[in-house]
């Protein structure tokens, strides 16, 4: 099929601004704009734009990785299934809510970055209402994500919290919360008593 000249020329212009809307889009995130204005480019060109809709999984604890995204618009929430002590059993899964991810966060890049630290994804990725992203394969991400920028990635990921320091944390907090609910049962038990000491001292005219 022959492309007219006046129709090729739509197409060229076309791409060429969307090209550079994810070209300053991504000069806007720290990490990205770090890289040489050749590699921001080609990242721009092999980020493909997707949208999920409310509440689905882009990405799944333990699954290998295939994608790395950039959030365009929209949040995400992002989990951590954890096997923590529970009394009368051996372990029991919970899921931790880790953060909240929104525009110009980007997610699925840990075992891109340090395959030898995290073989799997470390953490689950769900849709917050309509969530619009730029994906690119794990691979080209590889490609294009070196020098600088890729050490500064690696930085990031040794700062991720553990399995250990995360179940610390979620121990001490419950700790914390069973403690604060025994101080108010125990307010409320003193409540209740001195109500009922009051109303044997009130006879009846």
């Amino acid at each position: 099929m022959k492309l007219e000249k006046e129709d090729y020329t739509i197409l060229k212009v076309k791409y060429e601004k969307e090209q550079q809307e994810k070209v300053s889009f991504l000069q806007q995130i720290r990490v990205f704009s770090l890289l040489p204005k050749t590699s921001l480019v080609q990242l721009a060109d092999a980020l493909v734009p997707v949208t999920f809709t409310p509440n689905k999984v882009v990405i799944k604890q333990g699954e290998s990785s295939l994608m790395v995204y950039v959030i365009k618009a929209g949040k995400a929430k992002m989990v951590k299934h954890l096997a923590v002590p529970s009394i009368g059993k051996r372990s029991e899964l919970k899921v931790l809510q880790l953060c909240t991810l929104s525009a110009g966060d980007y997610f699925g890049e840990q075992p891109v970055v340090e395959p030898s630290l995290f073989a799997t994804q470390q953490h689950s990725v769900f849709s917050f209402g309509t969530l619009h992203c730029l994906a690119v394969t794990a691979k080209e991400f590889q490609k294009i994500v070196t020098g600088r920028p890729l050490e500064v990635l690696k930085k990031y990921e040794a700062k991720f919290p553990t399995d250990e320091v995360l179940l610390a944390h979620y121990c001490q907090r419950k700790q914390w919360e069973r403690y604060k609910q025994g101080m108010v049962e125990q307010v409320i038990k003193e409540k209740q008593f001195g109500r009922r000491g009051l109303s044997n001292w009130v006879q009846p005219l």
